[in-house]
């Protein structure tokens, strides 16, 4: 047994190898910076990358995943009022009729209209003053609605628009590999969220997906995050990350959809919520054969009443539905994108 021991400690000295370096290799987890040069040769915009929390930038990069596609949706969303509107590629916002008459009616719930201004304010990441004084962005009385109604008409995004906007989501599918003789495509999902408000109702909301095509969502790779930002309005206004994450789901439907409840929490006493946010991703595998266009959709669900929600989707295409629930709720902007269910591109 001492001259086996011993053979191996000489290899391991021929070989060049130290022990304690062996072990820092294999413990060692990338940088930051590795990660993001990573995800920024992978294709990934900065934006959509900005979204991700830093665990499911690491799951991105283990799982060596390819940006192929993504889809993101703002608003104004509230307990009250959905306000929902795009910007394209040009910069133009692009809005319907129906959100334009949200819009119009958030403009003139003075109540409402005050706490979103307020709490854009607080939740500033670069002005501790305004969120230790309560000062507004905007004044109330500084809305001009009739020339913001103006303004969109014309294509452009008015600057009270951005500045009313407390909501973000994205959905973005990544391309992780194509076997050309098992005919084997695998796919990742997943959904960010960004609220940027304090809402009264703070229990147990959803976050669902849903996606076209018959691919199915392998179960143990459902996997959702939660962080909570808050500032500490002692010592200058400290902002603090509160977080959770874990695997499984609440709702699925293998070839159509997945759900999972976010149990958002209020901000303790001394602090201010700056913004809520999250994830929901899952990995798709399915034999595809042939090639063919799919599409997939986020969606968050803003809980007010106590009873729960349950949700269903539907195989002929990406669509969630409330399929059990005795009170109300508030449906996010949806978030849309589609992709090829072989390739990347």
């Amino acid at each position: 047994m001492k001259k086996i021991l011993s053979v191996m400690l000489s290899l391991i000295m021929v070989l060049g190898i130290s022990t304690t370096a062996f072990a820092e290799s294999v413990d060692t987890e990338p940088s930051e910076a590795e990660i993001y040069r990573y995800l920024v040769e992978a294709g990934y915009p900065a934006d959509i990358i900005d979204a991700l929390d830093d665990n499911t930038r690491l799951r991105y990069y283990e799982g060596q995943y390819q940006y192929e596609s993504s889809g993101t949706s703002y608003g104004i969303f509230t307990e009250e009022h959905k306000v929902e509107y795009s910007i394209d590629a040009s910069g133009e916002i692009i809005i319907d009729e129906q959100n334009l008459n949200n819009l119009e009616a958030l403009l003139n719930d003075k109540e409402v209209l005050t706490k979103v201004l307020s709490h854009k304010a607080e939740s500033s990441e670069t002005s501790v003053l305004s969120a230790t004084t309560g000062d507004s962005i905007l004044s109330v009385d500084e809305i001009d609605i009739d020339s913001i109604m103006t303004t969109i008409d014309t294509g452009e995004v008015p600057v009270e628009l951005m500045t009313l906007s407390n909501w973000t989501g994205n959905i973005v599918c990544s391309h992780i590999s194509y076997n050309t003789t098992t005919k084997v495509a695998k796919k990742n999902l997943t959904y960010t969220w960004k609220w940027e408000y304090s809402p009264v109702w703070t229990l147990t909301d959803k976050v669902a997906m849903a996606w076209s095509g018959g691919f199915t969502s392998e179960p143990d790779t459902v996997y959702w995050t939660y962080v909570k930002r808050v500032r500490i309005l002692s010592g200058g206004g400290v902002q603090m990350d509160i977080s959770d994450d874990g695997y499984g789901y609440d709702d699925y439907n293998p070839n159509a959809g997945v759900a999972k409840g976010i149990d958002i929490t209020a901000a303790s006493s001394g602090s201010s919520v700056m913004y809520h946010s999250g994830t929901l991703s899952t990995e798709l595998t399915k034999v595809a054969a042939e090639e063919s266009r799919e599409s997939a959709v986020g969606r968050y669900y803003h809980k007010q009443i106590l009873p729960s929600i349950s949700l269903s989707f539907s195989e002929s295409g990406p669509s969630i539905s409330v399929s059990d629930y005795n009170g109300e709720y508030d449906q996010s902007v949806d978030s849309g994108t589609s992709f090829w269910a072989t390739k990347k591109d």
